[in-house]
């Protein structure tokens, strides 16, 4: 057996594979932000995330987006990463709704949902940095953060009112 087939064999196949490999990132990048998030200024602490998440591997960026066309037309894969996704989602949920709690957020604004926009906006922000990292700056994510949170009526430290 050579390391190729000793590798695949402790999944299903390449979507686990896969699916397993983003799990393990998207869990290191929620945990970068729980810990950004408890600092005494998280906007400038957030200033990074984009950088380096739009970084040096375009390689990633495309994997990502191949497979996401793939799983469009295969209910099976979509399945798997909406369960990867969801699991990704909810520990920005518990990361977000902590920190809104803690910046005085009004109650009735839903965590899920900030975390919806929040998750939106960075992958869309990557997306865009990679095509032209001229138009968005390396911050533009943290400003975008802090006009969020000022429109819902609190903010982190240093957020724009």
């Amino acid at each position: 057996m050579n390391e190729g087939d000793a590798l695949y064999s402790n999944f299903a196949g390449k979507e686990q594979l896969f699916l397993e490999l983003m799990a393990a990132r998207g869990e290191r990048r929620v945990n970068a932000v729980a810990e950004v998030l408890g600092t005494e200024d998280p906007v400038d602490a957030l200033a990074g995330l984009l950088e380096r998440a739009a970084g040096p591997d375009p390689d990633l960026m495309a994997l990502r987006a191949e497979f996401w066309l793939y799983a469009v037309r295969n209910p099976e894969a979509m399945g798997a990463l909406r369960a990867q996704q969801c699991q990704q989602a909810d520990a920005l949920i518990e990361v977000i709704g902590a920190a809104m709690e803690r910046w005085g957020t009004p109650r009735d604004v839903p965590p899920a949902e900030v975390a919806a926009v929040v998750l939106a906006m960075f992958q869309g922000l990557v997306r865009q940095r990679r095509i032209d990292p001229d138009r968005v700056s390396g911050d533009l994510f943290v400003r975008g953060l802090r006009w969020l949170f000022a429109g819902l009526g609190s903010g982190p430290p240093g957020a724009e009112r």
